[in-house]
């Protein structure tokens, strides 16, 4: 196998397997890794925190049923496999045991070279994967159900993702130097500045963002700068969210307080509260864009 990490956690009765696998090439220049998590139910309900790539997640467990916030219909009732866009706030989902399924993270940008239309469709939206494979998604679902083990899984979904990867769409290149830039300078970048350096119009740079990566340079620096300040800080410590907001280049403290509650559904202050809550309860279980909803909130 290219390259497996695998985290197997007994505590009491708790058995959480999380086995991350990074594919082959061609695969590796567009899909970051694969993911396979078989885990009791420890948080009912969780928010899922945006992130700046597509993911295909294929379940062997229980229904996952997801909501924007502040709603109390779901838009989403998840069995089978499906699609997640590039999404700019947070969402809850709400989870049913058993908790089983292999996650697919694509690079920003890779999931273009798999999906034959522009990736705004999917700009804040959770789609079945039938809708856009048709029988090829029930044939990945059931063919890898039946393997006896994970990495048997994961050999067999390289070579099935193998046949969907097409040559390298028109426009991607650029949109490559774009991403590695915002990435280097931890999303804190000029789009028009980054338009200049590339040579396009900032019309252009954002048409090509939204056909390859779904959704705006904007959008993805902003993600990215979030992350960045999220692993910058350490919970253990008091932080001086001014001086931070400053560093990652925000205007004012209420620009900053409202990208937060965004991402996340909290002030920092809570946020960190709660994250301190997972590491003592659940180390394992403790990443970077999953957090639980607490009981008191609706």
């Amino acid at each position: 196998m290219q390259s497996v990490d695998l985290v197997q956690v007994l505590k009491g009765w708790w058995h959480i397997v999380n086995i991350r696998y990074v594919p082959p090439p061609p695969l590796d220049a567009n899909i970051d890794a694969y993911y396979y998590c078989d885990a009791p139910v420890l948080y009912p309900r969780e928010r899922i925190l945006p992130a700046p790539w597509f993911s295909l997640l294929i379940n062997f467990g229980g229904p996952i049923i997801a909501y924007e916030p502040d709603r109390a219909e779901p838009f989403a009732f998840c069995t089978d496999s499906w699609w997640v866009g590039l999404r700019t706030t947070y969402h809850i989902v709400e989870w049913c045991a058993p908790i089983r399924f292999i996650l697919v993270d694509f690079k920003p940008g890779g999931a273009a070279s798999f999906l034959p239309f522009p990736l705004a469709e999917l700009h804040h939206r959770v789609v079945p994967s039938e809708a856009l494979w048709g029988s090829f998604a029930r044939e990945i679902r059931e063919r890898l159900a039946v393997m006896p083990t994970v990495s048997d899984q994961f050999a067999l979904l390289d070579r099935l993702l193998l046949t969907r990867l097409t040559s390298a769409p028109r426009g991607i290149a650029v949109v490559r130097q774009a991403i590695d830039h915002i990435l280097q300078v931890q999303g804190r970048a000029s789009i028009r500045g980054l338009s200049d350096q590339l040579g396009l119009s900032q019309k252009h740079l954002i048409t090509h963002f939204k056909h390859l990566v779904g959704g705006t340079p904007k959008e993805m620096s902003r993600i990215i700068r979030f992350e960045h300040i999220i692993l910058s800080t350490n919970s253990a410590h008091p932080v001086d969210w001014t001086h931070v907001a400053h560093h990652f280049g925000y205007t004012d403290q209420a620009h900053f307080s409202k990208d937060f509650a965004s991402f996340t559904g909290h002030n920092p202050t809570s946020f960190w509260r709660l994250r301190r809550q997972v590491f003592a309860e659940h180390p394992a279980h403790a990443t970077l864009r999953q957090l639980p909803v607490e009981c008191t909130e609706p």
